[in-house]
């Protein structure tokens, strides 16, 4: 079971900050509740682009999480997808996590071609 996470809507986002001096030299700041968050980028249009992201989040009225710093539509969009296998083992897996053996329709075989119907 995942743990509680905290939301609010207190959060501000600041315009973009350059740093010459650094790989990444464009850097979003944002802050949830009293916590700050950033994330550096190496072209401007994808330090705009993240910020856009945010402030469009915030128009919407998504709340955000105080520990990760995300909008919750991006946190449902994280955490609530399933991997093809995640999916595959729990449809075939027990609860003791034994796998369902065959069952005997399914190693069945239909002969080929399939006879005609008998009309």
């Amino acid at each position: 079971m995942r743990g509680l996470r905290v939301l609010t809507y207190d959060v501000r986002v600041y315009s973009i900050e350059t740093r010459p001096d650094r790989p990444k030299p464009y850097r979003v700041r944002w802050l949830v509740g009293p916590q700050k968050h950033s994330k550096s980028y190496t072209l401007k249009a994808q330090a705009d682009g993240r910020r856009s992201e945010l402030m469009t989040a915030l128009r919407k009225g998504d709340q955000f999480d105080v520990e990760t710093g995300l909008p919750a539509s991006e946190l449902r969009t994280l955490h609530g997808s399933v991997t093809w296998y995640e999916h595959t083992h729990a449809r075939t897996s027990t609860a003791d996590g034994t796998v369902f053996p065959r069952s005997p329709a399914g190693t069945t075989r239909t002969p080929w071609p399939p006879s005609p119907p008998p009309w």
